[in-house]
């Protein structure tokens, strides 16, 4: 059976702007037709992926944090917005440059069965700029968390788990 679709809507979008605005005021909120989670830099836009999870793809972020010795307990959404955030506020041209090259040749290496699925992923994860992000989104969830936990009730995401 397929699992069903669960897109943010338009009041969830009005809540995530607030709390983005609270951030950085320059950005904008927008639902991704992608369904995944991504930032148009030069647009200073977020695109908001699906509310609901892939299950292979968190298990294999929660072996990478483990990877990293990463602990911590949140939610994946959350953290999703905030590494997209954390793109805006840590940016440098260069490593974004560099990522998209390293990304077109990561994809190359996966769609020619040289890397495994979650060494594509693994990789990805720790491209310099990647990685920033998502340590940017971790140390502003440390540092707001009240804040944080807030917003993840108002937009009845899953619960918070522990990394």
């Amino acid at each position: 059976m397929a699992r069903k679709i669960i897109k943010f809507t338009k009041k969830d979008k009005q809540f995530i702007q607030d709390f983005t605005n609270s951030i950085n005021k320059n950005l904008i909120i927008a639902i991704s037709e992608n369904k995944r989670f991504e930032c148009d830099i030069p647009n200073n836009t977020i695109y908001l992926g699906l509310k609901n999870l892939n299950q292979i793809e968190n298990n294999l972020f929660k072996k990478w944090l483990k990877n990293e010795n990463i602990t911590i307990k949140m939610n994946r959404r959350l953290l999703s917005l905030l590494h997209e955030i954390g793109h805006f506020q840590t940016f440098n041209e260069q490593e974004f440059e560099d990522r998209n090259s390293m990304e077109k040749i990561y994809n190359q290496m996966y769609e020619n069965d040289l890397i495994t699925f979650e060494e594509l992923n693994f990789n990805y994860w720790n491209m310099t700029n990647e990685k920033k992000a998502t340590l940017w989104g971790i140390q502003y969830y440390l540092e707001n968390t009240k804040k944080c936990k807030q917003l993840v009730k108002i937009l009845k995401l899953n619960k918070f788990v522990k990394f």
